[in-house]
This record gives C-alpha cells, sequence and structure tokens, in this order.
C-alpha cells in the first residue's frame, strides 16, 4: 500500500533527482511516497491526491535528512497527513504549494523529528499569530518549520536564554521582549510568575 520508496536501509539514497507528475491511490490506509533513513541529499518534485474517496491516506513520509522537496497537493488526506516528518528526519527543506485560500501549517504537515531542523515554506498567507502560556519554573520553546518573531510578555521572568546548537545569548531581565528565531531556536525562560508568549509566524 506504498507507491513509491527509497532505501531504509543500507548503502542509501543519494543525490538523485525524483519527479512524479501525478503521484496518487485509491487504496485506504496507503502511502504515497516514503523516504527512507538512508535517503539523502536528494530532490524530490511530486503533485499528489487522493482518488475515489481513499480513507486514511499519507501523501509524503519523510525519514532521511537534508533532501529537498516540492510537493503540490490537491487534497484529500487527513489534517496533518500531506507531509509527515518522523522521528529520524533533520534538514529536510520542503516548499508546499495548495488550492486553500489560507495556510495553516497543522493542516498538512505533522513534525515528529527529534532534531527540529525540518524546514517548511508554502504558498499563500502566513499561518495564524498565536498564544502560549508559559509555566512556572524553566519554561522551554522551541522553534519548527519556520521561522517566526516570539514576544515574551508580562510574569515575573528572571533569565531568558536563546539557544542555537553550541551557542547561548542570555538576555537580562524584562516585562517584555521580542527576539527573531530561526528554525531549530531554542528558548529557555525562568520565571516565578510564567508570561504569555506570542508567536508571530514568518513567511520566507
Amino acid at each position: 500500500a506504498t507507491c513509491i520508496v527509497t532505501p531504509d536501509v543500507g548503502k542509501g539514497f543519494t543525490l538523485n533527482s525524483v519527479s512524479c507528475a501525478h503521484l496518487h491511490t485509491n487504496a485506504d490506509s496507503s502511502t504515497l511516497l516514503e523516504i527512507g533513513r538512508q535517503s539523502r541529499q536528494n530532490v524530490f518534485d511530486m503533485r499528489i491526491g487522493v482518488d475515489q474517496g481513499a480513507a486514511d491516506v499519507t501523501g509524503v513520509r519523510v525519514q532521511g535528512r537534508n533532501n529537498e522537496l516540492r510537493v503540490n497537493t490537491r487534497g484529500g488526506f487527513p489534517d496533518g497527513r500531506h507531509v509527515v516528518f518522523e522521528e529520524t528526519a533533520s534538514g529536510n527543506q520542503v516548499n508546499l504549494l495548495h488550492r486553500d485560500a489560507a495556510f495553516t501549517a497543522e493542516k498538512f504537515v505533522t513534525d515528529r523529528a527529534a532534531t527540529p531542523t525540518n524546514e517548511l515554506t508554502w504558498a499563500g498567507t502566513p499561518p495564524p499569530i498565536r498564544t502560549l502560556e508559559a509555566t512556572a519554573g524553566e519554561f522551554v520553546y522551541i522553534q519548527r518549520l519556520f521561522p517566526a518573531v516570539l514576544r515574551i510578555v508580562g510574569g515575573n521572568v528572571s533569565s531568558v536564554v536563546l539557544v542555537r546548537g553550541d551557542d547561548h545569548v542570555s538576555y537580562p531581565p524584562a516585562t517584555e521582549r521580542e527576539l527573531v528565531l530561526s528554525v531549530g531556536d531554542t528558548v529557555r525562560i525562568t520565571s516565578t510568575a510564567p508570561p504569555r508568549l506570542t508567536i508571530i509566524p514568518v513567511k520566507m
């Protein structure tokens, strides 16, 4: 029930270009493209869709690293199942074309990756601005899939630390602060009374 699979074991699948003008299925619980753990530095160009009312279909499952994907979807997938980044996926770049008037990442993409370095660009509008209530003590926020501005407001914050790889940048306490975050950036906030976070996605 999987249409195209690239290797998950062995020496790997590397430096290839794969294109499919009409990758589709009418089989329930199927997958259109599965990019295995040993797949890296490939370019995939796919037009995907679901036919004849098939249910529980996944578009693209990504397990490899440092691949580039252009995915043009005509729909039919459950929410979050057009593209799925599995736990081993890292450093992949996906450009998603779709027909919706507005873009919401959760409708199209699920990110289960252990390393938060997969990057998403898309057609249409930026995702909605969202708010998040932090918790007291040390609260950790990780920016996934796309850059964003993180606004930290209120609470009783004693420290804010931006972590990027082995680099750490510490900021003095403030009642309000804005940080520009790249994909994979981690922010550690220590407080006795938690602040409110506002995440403003940046469309690149």
